[in-house]
């Protein structure tokens, strides 16, 4: 039985990544474990004080954020470095994990937007801009929580003289 390899190439500032998707035993160890990490994040944004959506948004991520353990980053660093490949310009693909210690010398920021990606491409379905169903996607139905609700129009009547 043979099974289909899926992968997503991706283009972060200027330098191409071939990310394989986690296969769904170990998909699904990574997503549970987010999933708690933010959890208790999400579950105290709304008692989260904000003068704009934005600022809201930023709390509440830099509250999943200080959730995720200094363990489970590593385990997402490393499981998706075992599962991305570097697309030269030349064609070539060196793997990841195996040049890891210098690619991502001094550019942290960088490293972060990869694992971002990487979490994009395994939890797409949770993360898309709506479900197969045609409903909200779980993060759109989060999103929408946090969303500034239109005025009201008054019921009451005015009297003008």
């Amino acid at each position: 039985m043979s099974y289909e390899v899926l992968t997503e190439t991706v283009e972060i500032d200027g330098e191409k990544y071939e990310i394989r998707l986690l296969d769904a035993i170990h998909g699904y160890r990574v997503y549970v474990k987010l999933l708690n990490a933010v959890g208790g994040a999400l579950e105290g944004a709304g008692s989260l004080k904000g003068s704009s959506k934005g600022e809201l948004a930023l709390k509440t991520i830099g509250a999943a954020l200080k959730n995720l353990s200094p363990e489970l980053a590593e385990e997402l660093r490393s499981t998706f470095a075992k599962t991305t490949c570097i697309v030269k310009p030349d064609g070539k693909k060196p793997e990841l994990k195996d040049v890891f210690l210098t690619h991502f010398r001094g550019r942290y920021a960088h490293m972060s937007k990869w694992l971002f990606a990487c979490i994009k491409a395994n939890f797409a379905d949770f993360l898309a801009e709506g479900s197969s169903e045609g409903g909200p996607s779980p993060l759109e139905a989060l999103k929408a929580m946090f969303q500034e609700k239109p005025p009201t129009a008054s019921t009451g009547s005015s009297s003008e003289s």
